[in-house]
């Protein structure tokens, strides 16, 4: 555990909370680094990340909002009904180009 660190959104209390009852190693950051969207439009969403020595091995993403035309952007209505169905989970690709990168392939 003394080498995994956690990240939050600025704006995702929820998600310090949790992380806090299992770690005092839980970075708080903004829209730059804990924000993830596919595009200009569309679902978006904070992220929270699991990082290992400084690679983030594991990120979950609360894709509450649906941006429309910038700048402008709505909470997901149908998204919100269950918080567990507008959380994409998965290693992040960050991850997986590292892990290719140490085991050479």
């Amino acid at each position: 555990m003394d080498r995994l660190r956690m990240t939050v959104h600025k704006d995702d209390p929820e998600s310090l909370e949790i992380w806090k009852t299992i770690t005092d190693k839980v970075e708080i950051l903004g829209d730059k680094d804990n924000f993830w969207e596919m595009s200009d439009t569309g679902p978006c969403g904070p992220c929270t990340e699991i990082h290992y020595d400084k690679l983030e091995i594991w990120n979950l993403v609360f894709m509450q909002y649906d941006r429309q035309e910038a700048p402008a952007w709505t909470t997901a209505p149908e998204l919100l009904k269950s918080r567990s169905s507008a959380c994409a989970t998965g290693p992040s690709d960050r991850s997986l180009s590292g892990f290719s990168q140490r085991s050479g392939r």
